[in-house]
């Protein structure tokens, strides 16, 4: 069988602040390993490799394919990898996936070098990919759903894939080919470094159309069973001694009886862990007695999506959020002792400074420990990106390469950009200016989150 690389690209300073373990890969190499493949993954985003070491490494591994992963701001590294592959002895095709093969096929394979794109999930697809070209004869572009071919002069296939149904028969990620502990210090939720924690991803899809979010996993919610994701955390304690997992569902708690089964069986199994989310939790679809079911199995970091404070930009996003009930729940939060982070996004389409500052405001109103405010990009494969023209390259003359969600590149509200810039800075100053002193008189927050906040402050007002 064959050897297989699988590359996460490198990304733009701003997302390297906050390097998550490559959990799509680690699913790929769990899916195809057992069909007898030698699978290694190059995680490139911990240096820019300015002096050759990650190149030296693939090819001393000598690779019959190489498999590249990239978001869309990382663009770059993408095609200067698929470039580097293809210059490398015995590579027998170059396959790219992840959110910009998936966002933007077409000028991704505008690079000759790559030779297919795996679009959306890409477990089963890849999995028939590689069955295919590893038979005897086979022909390079016969069709597989979800797979973007390059054949004789033009493309074929690159129909989007069905959703994977039952998220039970997919294996669980390969953690054993990464360097856990190279993570700590790069954690989505501010985790004490000094532990060891994993990604769990526990359903796929979301039913909601907020304008501003991705279409890998689609639309269709499908959930893994409660067992089966308690079987997981159990694993994971037990192989690598793991303290806290992380829940990047984009909902996880749309199926509010999964969730208390979760937590029933976490406590029926006697498994004592820590939970954070640093995504994944829809907060006015919660209860009290869903957070203290959550708060019994050991949550302790919850971050919720508010976005925007005016309800004319709710409904035009498609977020349509009931502020009363996610307020409550971040009130029951504080009684549980659960630590809160609200995102905020500003810059929306049409919106108003008086809008902008409303939603500043509503951050303290809403009573959080911390706060995030980020101006909107609206990145390919975004509902909202079709409003701002249909080259998929430059909608609406934006280029994506290298932006970050901390950027300040692009301005679609009715602010001027130095306008939205200064209201962004004041956003954090006036935020935790007022929290800051709160937490450091509250002692179970002062451990874990005085750092954390202290961070947040000096890099986003004040620097």
């Amino acid at each position: 069988m064959a050897k297989i690389a699988l590359i996460k690209c490198s990304s733009p300073a701003g997302f390297n602040l906050l390097i998550s373990p490559p959990l799509g890969l680690m699913y790929l190499a769990a899916v195809i390993q057992p069909q007898g493949h030698q699978v290694k993954i190059f995680d490139s985003r911990f240096q820019p490799d300015n002096d050759g070491r990650l190149e030296k490494e693939l090819r001393d591994f000598e690779p019959d394919y190489i498999g590249l992963s990239a978001m869309v701001p990382e663009m770059d590294s993408f095609h200067r990898w698929a470039r580097i592959a293809c210059g490398l002895p015995g590579v027998r095709a170059v396959v790219g996936g992840g959110p910009y093969a998936t966002a933007m096929p077409f000028q991704a394979m505008e690079d000759r070098n790559i030779d297919a794109l795996v679009l959306g999930e890409g477990e089963i697809s890849l999995s028939r990919l590689l069955k295919k070209w590893e038979e005897p004869g086979a022909e390079r572009g016969s069709e597989i759903p979800g797979v973007l071919f390059r054949k004789d002069e033009g493309l074929s296939g690159g129909n989007f894939p069905d959703p994977i149904p039952d998220l039970d028969r997919i294996p669980f990620p390969a953690w054993d080919l990464i360097n856990l502990d190279s993570y700590r210090r790069h954690k989505w939720t501010g985790n004490p470094p000094q532990c060891r924690y994993i990604h769990i991803l526990t359903s796929r899809g979301c039913p909601y159309r907020c304008s501003y979010c991705h279409q890998m996993f689609g639309k269709i919610y499908r959930a893994r069973t409660a067992e089966n994701v308690v079987d997981e955390i159990g694993k994971w304690q037990e192989s690598f001694q793991v303290e806290q997992f992380e829940v990047i569902d984009d909902i996880f708690n749309l199926d509010r009886d999964r969730v208390l089964k979760i937590c029933r069986l976490l406590r029926e199994r006697g498994l004592k862990i820590k939970l954070s989310f640093p995504n994944g939790l829809r907060g006015d679809l919660l209860d009290e007695e869903t957070l203290g079911q959550l708060k019994s199995v050991g949550t302790y970091w919850i971050n919720f999506g508010v976005e925007t404070a005016s309800p004319r930009l709710q409904k035009l996003i498609g977020k349509n959020l009931n502020s009363g009930a996610l307020k409550k729940n971040i009130e029951i939060c504080r009684k549980l002792r659960i630590i809160t982070h609200g995102f905020f996004i500003l810059g929306f389409p049409t919106e108003t400074r008086a809008e902008v500052e409303m939603t500043i405001r509503s951050a303290r109103e809403f009573n959080l420990d911390f706060a995030s405010f980020f101006q909107l990009i609206p990145f390919p494969g975004f509902p909202l990106a079709e409003e701002f023209g249909k080259d998929e390259r430059q909608p609406g003359g934006i280029s994506f390469c290298g932006l970050d969600y901390y950027g300040e590149e692009v301005n679609l509200s009715q602010a001027s950009n130095q306008e939205l810039s200064r209201l962004r800075r004041r956003a954090y100053l006036e935020f935790y200016l007022y929290r800051i002193p709160r937490i450091l008189i509250r002692g179970h927050w002062r451990k874990v989150s005085l750092s954390y906040g202290l961070r947040q402050f000096w890099h986003r007002a004040v620097s």
